[in-house]
């Protein structure tokens, strides 16, 4: 039974490392390694808000588990959707202004970068889906669903893959922010579908639709002000 749960997790570890990684290799290979550069520079900006989604999940998790372990369903859902509630609340706000104010950011790289603006714009948006739906994936293994998490992420590596290879010749960063941003959603609105179907248990709350709406409209007025007046 260990080796039943802990087998998969192992391949998906694989998996998600191409899922971060392999884009770039693509985007050098068909567009040339200058846009490569500015890709991985738009890419790497997003990763502040994996490193507070690995912390809550980290945090969350056990309790989880053994609110699981218990069948205790209401307390899992309402660990869940606080969890989500404090992500979206922390890293919503910076997401927002990566999207409207993306070039800005970008020049810190050099005045080259800013063209990775459309790309960090769509890399933002589909992080805006993956942070809103929370640790969902840890619930889903803590559930026992190791393999639906390999099938998971084997699915989102492919669908990346695939829309890479086809867009990026014509539409470099873009093209790779679209396969990058269908990748990260396969891996966790997958997982968000099964655990509702498995646990009937979704991260959504009043907590979380009060932190969206706080933070795009904060961060949304004050970016927006900033784009048009500079």
């Amino acid at each position: 039974s260990y080796w039943e749960f802990t087998a998969p997790q192992a391949v998906t570890a694989v998996l998600n490392v191409i899922l971060r990684w392999a884009d770039i290799l693509i985007v050098a290979a068909l567009a040339g390694t200058n846009v490569a550069a500015v890709y991985t520079a738009a890419s790497r900006l997003l990763l502040a808000g994996t490193f507070v989604n690995g912390a809550i999940m980290q945090a969350v998790s056990p309790l989880v588990s053994a609110a699981l372990g218990r069948n205790d369903r209401d307390e899992a859902r309402r660990l869940l959707s606080t969890g989500t509630a404090w992500l979206v609340a922390v890293v919503w706000p910076g997401y927002v202004a990566l999207i409207l104010l993306g070039g800005g950011f970008l020049e810190v790289f050099g005045p080259d970068y800013r063209v990775g603006a459309t790309a960090l714009a769509i890399l933002s948006l589909a992080m805006l889906v993956a942070t809103g739906v929370g640790p969902i994936e840890a619930v889903l293994l803590m559930d026992g669903g190791s393999r639906l998490s390999l099938a998971d992420n084997f699915a989102a590596v492919v669908v990346m893959l695939t829309i890479d290879v086809i867009l990026v010749p014509q539409y470099g960063l873009s093209g790779a922010a679209v396969g990058w941003a269908a990748g990260l959603l396969v891996t966790n609105l997958g997982p968000l579908w099964q655990v509702k179907r498995r646990l009937n248990i979704t991260p959504f709350s009043r907590a979380h639709l009060l932190a969206a709406t706080t933070a795009v409209a904060s961060m949304g007025t004050v970016a927006g002000a900033t784009r048009l007046a500079v």
